[in-house]
């Protein structure tokens, strides 16, 4: 009996050994020159790991002559199919073989031996997308079964399911660049946690101004002891570049968050001091106001001078992620159902950037090529941060300038007069004094608008329009805002996002639909059927070719099109092995950290607060844009 390839004599051998109910295995048989030397072997693994096509002799046996003659099923049956390339034609011929077994087989379980049990990958992405759902793996399992019609009618069991989805979780948790610490009192109960993935720590090196840490989880109602370390995209998004589980709210358990922040220690650049009630931030604006004038006026009183930081930044994006984290959390959420619900935000956020991302780049914001700064932002900046420069634009209106005595030689001095859209201390308008170097490029306003956001202000943009500035100098134009540039972090793979799936799932349902409606085709009448099968044949000779990828796994046809003639990559191949049972559990190989902390173990179900010691919202890192450009 003669075959066209190795892989046509393999797939009547498995589709002969799935009926006769045995299993079946394949010895060590003579490799081609050409595989030998790219370094394949028949113990290798991997891209190394000796296929079918790449022998010229192939040798499968019965399992039942491996067994030991200690064991009790030890049966040493001679069955063997020998086959070899024909000399001088380009031939696979079966040479020799013995088909009788001495022991009993039965064809009915064939479906539970390892060598024909296989996930195709179309249950492979069903049992992957309701994994990522937080669907139990029974009620997974369970699913799949009723959607292929019975146990009988699916090529895999539950232990297959649980090894392939566990092999996926550990693809994401197994990341050297994963860090967290953990301290534990006296009698080794945990205390605190501090921990910051691999795609946190590179948002944190692109985006590292400003930094908030905020613990307003522990004062709420979700008795919740979470607090994360929070920072600004480019999107002008709060994103998370670290988190920490507290068990109280001293200075000695948020000096241990600080001081284990990472391998980074510059990271929280934060002074040692006793952060108290005293020291509390004013952060909503309305609560600010309504104090500042109080206040001013008693330092006033008592001969103090009236100073203010510029380069300060409010927590407003501390504000936001409490508010986006609530939405995942009720007042019967626990921190088993809690530290889930962490990963699926985190995936959400990240989805959320890919789709501002997009929008940038597919539906920009309309502006005027007459107005200098609108021409120049919108092709760099994203939309968010343009549409405010398109606000500061509009903003020009209701803005007058006068020019002040200039006496510093290229400096130009103006004051601007704005229209507040509220009124500030009873106060319709407010003035600013700028000055202008067409010299040097430096541009300074009195509202600090460019060191607090980012954004050149209404009232310089003025200023350059009646100085008839045609050109900003690069120092305006920040990095942090930018949409052109690839930043590190959106090409890293955790457990929560796969930089390349989206681009993988597109063409795997274009290429689903293609495949489908051929195969229609081919269902027509015998011709059509030969033609398909002809074709498809050298299709995959060219893309083996191509893709140096020379044996498909799933691909079946060589038999009449038998659902059974697939050959499994991981079953019919050497050096492989099964993943053993049990749950696996993802371990990081990642820094890791643990201390001892002579504290009893808390008796209460949520810790007493320390009235001497209560962070609410602190910033880290102040915004310095100047710095950043």
């Amino acid at each position: 009996m003669e075959f066209d390839s190795e892989e046509q004599f393999a797939a009547l051998c498995f589709m002969y050994t799935y009926k006769s109910g045995f299993q079946f295995h394949v010895r060590p048989s003579d490799l081609l020159d050409v595989y030998k030397d790219k370094g394949i072997r028949h113990n290798g693994a991997g891209d190394n790991e000796a296929q079918f096509h790449m022998m010229k002799r192939i040798r499968l046996v019965c399992t039942k002559v491996r067994t030991s003659k200690t064991d009790p099923e030890h049966v040493p049956c001679k069955v063997f199919v020998d086959g070899r390339i024909k000399f001088g034609r380009d031939k696979f011929v079966i040479t020799q073989c013995y088909l009788v077994h001495n022991h009993e087989v039965d064809p009915s379980t064939s479906r539970h031996v390892s060598n024909y049990r296989h996930i195709g990958e179309y249950f492979k992405k069903r049992m992957m997308l309701n994994d990522r759902a937080r669907i139990p793996m029974t009620r997974n399992f369970n699913t799949l079964v009723l959607e292929g019609g019975g146990y009988e009618n699916i090529p895999f069991n539950y232990r297959d399911m649980r090894n392939a989805i566990n092999q996926e979780r550990r693809k994401g948790r197994e990341n050297p660049e994963f860090y967290f610490a953990v301290q534990k009192d006296v009698n080794r109960a945990l205390l605190n946690i501090f921990w910051a993935d691999a795609r946190c720590r590179a948002m944190y090196k692109a985006f590292d101004d400003p930094v908030s840490y905020d613990t307003t989880f522990l004062s709420n109602r979700y008795l919740m002891p979470f607090s994360p370390f929070v920072g600004v995209n480019h999107q002008g998004s709060t994103v998370i570049f670290a988190s920490a589980l507290v068990s109280y709210e001293d200075t000695e358990t948020f000096e241990w968050v600080f001081e284990n922040g990472g391998p980074e220690k510059k990271w929280w650049d934060v002074k040692k001091t006793t952060l108290t009630d005293e020291g509390h931030l004013y952060c909503d604006w309305r609560e600010f106001k309504d104090c500042l004038y109080h206040v001013v006026n008693a330092v006033r009183r008592n001969g103090g001078e009236v100073q203010f930081a510029t380069k300060f930044v409010v927590t407003e994006a501390c504000e936001q992620s409490n508010r986006y984290f609530k939405s995942f959390v009720s007042i019967e959420t626990g921190l088993k159902q809690f530290i889930d619900q962490y990963e699926f935000a985190l995936k959400r956020k990240a989805e959320e950037e890919n789709l501002l991302n997009f929008a940038d780049k597919n539906r920009p914001l309309k502006w005027d090529q007459g107005i200098l700064f609108e021409d120049v932002f919108h092709k760099v900046y994203t939309n968010k941060k343009f549409q405010e420069v398109k606000d500061e634009v509009y903003g020009c209106i209701n803005t007058n300038v006068e020019t002040l005595p200039n006496i510093l030689g290229p400096m130009k001095m103006f004051r601007a007069t704005s229209k507040v859209n509220e009124p500030f201390w009873k106060k319709e308008r407010r003035s600013f004094d700028i000055s202008i170097d067409t010299v040097s490029g430096e541009y300074k306003c009195g509202c600090k608008l460019f060191e607090f956001k980012g954004i050149v202000c209404r009232h310089i943009i003025k200023c350059l329009d009646v100085l008839g500035v045609k050109v900003i100098p690069d120092k305006y134009i920040l990095a942090r805002w930018r949409m052109d540039l690839v930043r590190g972090y959106e090409n890293i793979r955790v457990g929560y996002y796969d930089p390349g799936q989206s681009e993988r799932v597109k063409r795997s349902v274009e290429l689903t639909v293609r495949s489908d409606y051929m195969t229609t085709l081919a269902m027509h009448d015998d011709e059509a059927y030969h033609i398909y099968m002809t074709k498809t044949r050298e299709l995959i000779k060219t893309l083996e070719a191509h893709t140096g990828i020379e044996n498909i796994d799933g691909f079946g046809g060589y038999n009449g099109g038998s659902q059974f003639v697939n050959l499994p990559k991981k079953k019919a191949t050497y050096g492989t092995r099964r993943i053993g049972g049990g749950t696996e559990e993802g371990v990081c190989q990642g820094n890791q950290r643990e201390e001892k902390r002579p504290r009893q173990t808390p008796t209460r179900s949520r810790p007493r607060r320390q009235k001497t010691s209560l962070l609410k919202s602190a910033v880290l890192v102040p915004l310095n844009c100047a710095d950043h450009s």
